[in-house]
């Protein structure tokens, strides 16, 4: 690790995803060199992958690009995505959290816009625009009907973990994230400040992090099933426990990241 403090650090838990977390790394590291080209050489970015008791080859990735490219690897063994994002917490070392799902890749602009949300515009927490990793026509339907969703003035439209972020100083007021539950995890932070200071959170729709739509492409009915499920989430607590995401191999051909584009200035 650097002795330099991190001004940024990006938490990635991972639960047997040997298919993309190489992938998802390299557009972490990606926008790690373009955050260092365009701000500076001396600040640094944290990569934290939370290996979460995986039983494929993860660990052996996630080895590699430990020893080759900086990543700092950890190990939860406890089974659950916010116990793995937490831990990535209290090991973090920056004063701004990005939090990133395995399976969802970053445009390399990402940490520079994300550092100009917080530091020059005072922007306490945010979540992204998302975009199909792999999938066809009805991938796009399903993720722009998210992003529509996700502009509703509610507190808890304001969510979705796979790309968000926000200060250490609202991680250590709001979270951590909800270790009871396996969707909604993120409630506590996103939800409460949105409640509490609207005007501190952003649905920045300039960012555009690629994920992947493999639990609903990869079985039957899986755009009906899946929607159906955060229906019970949002309407019952049983359903943001008893939620099943068994589906961890990427689908074959997915595009990559630099594919997207910006919808404006970064900065």
């Amino acid at each position: 690790m650097n002795q330099a403090r991190p001004r940024i650090s990006v938490i990635i838990p991972a639960r047997n995803e040997a298919a993309l977390i190489g992938s998802t790394v390299r557009s972490v590291l990606r926008a790690r060199d373009r955050f260092r080209e365009m701000r500076c050489h001396g600040e640094v970015v944290e990569v934290i992958v939370v290996d979460n008791a995986s039983e494929d080859g993860t660990a052996d990735a996630l080895a590699w690009h430990a020893a080759e490219s900086g990543v700092w690897v950890a190990t939860c063994g406890p089974r659950g995505a916010a116990r793995a994002r937490n831990l990535g917490a209290r090991l973090a070392n920056g004063r701004v959290l990005v939090f990133l799902d395995a399976d969802t890749q970053l445009p390399s602009g990402a940490l520079l816009r994300i550092a100009d949300l917080v530091e020059t515009r005072g922007y306490e927490a945010g979540i992204t625009r998302l975009g199909p990793l792999d999938g066809g026509l009805r991938a796009r339907c399903w993720w722009a009907f998210w992003n529509a969703v996700r502009r509703l003035p509610l507190p808890r439209a304001k969510a979705m973990p796979a790309c968000m972020f926000c200060t250490r100083e609202t991680f250590d007021e709001f979270g951590p994230f909800d270790e009871r539950v396996a969707i909604g995890e993120e409630w506590p932070i996103l939800a409460e400040l949105y409640r509490v200071r609207p005007h501190r959170f952003i649905y920045d729709q300039i960012i555009t992090a690629l994920s992947s739509g493999r639990r609903m492409e990869l079985q039957p009915f899986g755009y009906t099933r899946t929607f159906a499920r955060y229906v019970w989430a949002v309407l019952s607590f049983r359903g943001r426990v008893n939620y099943p995401d068994h589906i961890r191999h990427g689908l074959p051909d997915s595009p990559s990241v630099d594919r997207i584009t910006w919808g404006g200035d970064p900065c």
